[in-house]
């Protein structure tokens, strides 16, 4: 009985046009579903009107494109992505940058058979995806008999009237959340030809759009600010200053901190040269690292940095000419709002990589840096942000690259004994963008040595790098819970030649510290006690650099923006080998 109602009322007009429309949405549901878990996990004006939106323009592509293997054709590729799209939301909480995509695009057939049987449930729910959506498919092709102006108000409806609101929204309101567009499938592809993902994609407008508000009042309430930064003394006639940023880099894979594998036979071997053995990074993602790093904002006052300007001003208010180089790309979707608006600050803005994180190498930037160093001006500040031993590793050396001669293996050194076949191969590429780094570093310091300036290269990286360290056989960092590995990372100071000469005290006081708990947080004011300049507050007792240093209890800023206490520090916080239930660290 029930049945044969139904099936009369299936075979009216309404009801028929009911399943019709259902059909269509929920094909577009499929389509879109990374949208729909991202404004889940995020819930915001932004993501709810991009995933209303991307229902909207599916559906409409669903309805104007009616043959079945045309639809499969489509849908294919999109599938595809929103299997890798939703992975990542699954575990970072954000969507995959354009950039992550072109690093899927090179991975390794050892990391793609990883990364199937690491998300097993994923795939296995991707599957039964594909097989809803081919029924639906089918189901929609029997009872299609839409006509054309139905077509064309439905599509209408479904398109116009979200995408007015979501640009209305981002134009007035501006968002910090990421922009889910339908194109996105076909702009990692243009990314990966070489455009410029900012001007040359639908989602580079939106996320334009996006910034616009919340860049300009942040541009705004900063350019308003001054430290009024004086010096208290000049130290020498010529002074140069060079931080240099790194990108991924574990402590526990360096030679120099005790690794069993020569990744940093260079640095092992350079006087004045100082490893911090305790520094754990600010946040766990680079972004706020990077502005935690040289802001006086810490993990727990972030705003701060939106009302605040980076020390790259008050270098610049006491004299000193001001160098951003980066191989991070310079727009905002490559290296976010807060890293941009310090860029904005330096005098001279050179990147050495014009696309979105392609791969060109950390060796572009050294003639960039010929360029600064040779400059006229007395005194220098230049930021070097590279990217170090970011994913996918085997991109970050040349061709040929790797370690000395008669280096022990990696199951050797690793700490993990468990790992497989695949997971060592992975862990040598990411061996030898350490070397790599060592190697950089090194005509680094090679040239500052050269230029025979006053002054110091202090290296630190963003944050961590988890490499297969337990049974959870984890690689990757934003995770949201924390581990050793997520915030252990290599400090390096070198003091020039000049400097020792001059201020003896100087380098008793950093071999001091460097066996003392830090934070990246503090090389801001690490790097304005170096310089001897003030900002109107004291710096003695938070730089690293200094006798007067005190610890303190240290915090990081997890990747949804949650602080927690970490790694220890003045005798007050817990290790976060203890917050994580893992062991201690190697060294």
């Amino acid at each position: 009985m029930v049945f044969r109602v139904f099936g009369k009322w299936l075979s009216s007009g309404r009801g028929r046009r009911f399943v019709l429309v259902t059909a269509v949405l929920s094909i577009a549901a499929v389509l879109a579903l990374p949208a729909a878990i991202y404004a889940w996990r995020n819930p915001a004006p932004t993501t709810i009107l991009s995933a209303i939106l991307a229902v909207g323009f599916y559906g409409v592509v669903v309805t104007f494109v009616r043959r079945i293997w045309v639809q499969l054709l489509i849908a294919v590729p999109i599938l595809i992505l929103n299997v890798v799209e939703i992975v990542h939301i699954l575990i970072y909480g954000s969507l995959i940058s354009l950039g992550g995509i072109e690093a899927i695009l090179h991975v390794d057939p050892h990391e793609a058979r990883e990364f199937v049987s690491g998300n097993a449930g994923v795939f296995v729910l991707a599957a039964a995806a594909v097989l809803a959506f081919v029924m639906l498919v089918r189901l929609r092709s029997r009872l299609d008999d839409f006509h054309l102006r139905e077509r064309l108000v439905f599509g209408g409806v479904l398109v116009v009237a979200p995408a007015v609101v979501l640009v209305g929204h981002l134009w007035f309101s501006g968002s910090r959340q990421d922009v889910y567009l339908p194109s996105r499938v076909a702009e990692h592809f243009v990314a990966h030809l070489g455009a410029n993902p900012l001007t040359h994609t639908v989602s580079g407008l939106a996320a334009t759009i996006a910034s616009r508000s919340e860049l300009g009042r942040a541009r705004d309430i900063r350019a308003a600010h001054r430290f009024d930064a004086s010096r208290h003394a000049v130290p020498a006639e010529r002074e140069l200053y060079i931080l240099v940023i790194g990108e991924s880099s574990r402590r526990r894979s360096w030679g120099l901190y005790g690794y069993g594998r020569p990744t940093s036979p260079r640095l092992e071997a350079t006087p004045n040269l100082f490893a911090f053995s305790d520094a754990t990074s600010a946040a766990t993602v680079t972004t706020p690292s990077v502005a935690l790093s040289l802001s006086l904002a810490m993990p727990e006052t972030m705003e701060l940095f939106h009302r605040t300007r980076s020390i790259v001003s008050a270098f610049r208010e006491t004299g000193f000419k001001t160098f951003w180089l980066s191989n991070q790309g310079a727009h905002r979707s490559a290296v976010g709002n807060e890293i941009a608006l310090m860029m904005e600050e330096a005098d001279v803005v050179r990147t050495s990589n014009f696309g979105f994180w392609n791969s060109v190498l950390d060796e572009k930037l050294l003639p960039l840096l010929d360029e600064a160093i040779g400059d006229p001006a007395p005194r220098k500040l230049i930021v070097i942000h590279t990217l170090g031993s970011h994913t996918n590793y085997r991109q970050r050396v040349p061709a040929g690259f790797g370690l000395e001669p008669g280096a022990s293996g990696v199951r050797e050194a690793h700490a993990n004994g468990r790992i497989t076949d695949e997971q060592a191969v992975v862990i040598e590429d990411y061996d030898r963008t350490i070397a790599y780094t060592d190697w950089f570093l090194d005509q680094v310091i090679a040239r500052h040595r050269t230029d025979a300036s006053y002054g110091a290269v202090v290296y630190y990286s963003d944050h961590g790098q988890r490499l297969y360290d337990d049974g959870e056989f984890q690689k990757g960092h934003g995770f949201r819970t924390l581990k050793p590995e997520d915030v252990e990372v290599p400090l390096l100071v070198w003091l020039s030649d000049p400097l020792v000469r001059a201020d003896p005290a100087r380098r008793a006081a950093v071999a001091a510290n460097a066996s003392r708990p830090v934070s990246t947080g503090r090389i801001a004011e690490s790097l304005l006690d170096l310089a001897a300049i003030s900002v109107g507050q004291s710096t003695a007792t938070r730089s690293f650099l200094s006798a007067a240093f005190q610890p303190e209890t240290r915090t990081v800023l997890m990747s949804d923006k949650v602080v927690v206490p970490c790694c220890g520090g003045a005798g007050k916080g817990a290790p976060v080998a203890e917050l994580s239930g893992a062991g201690p660290a190697p060294r």
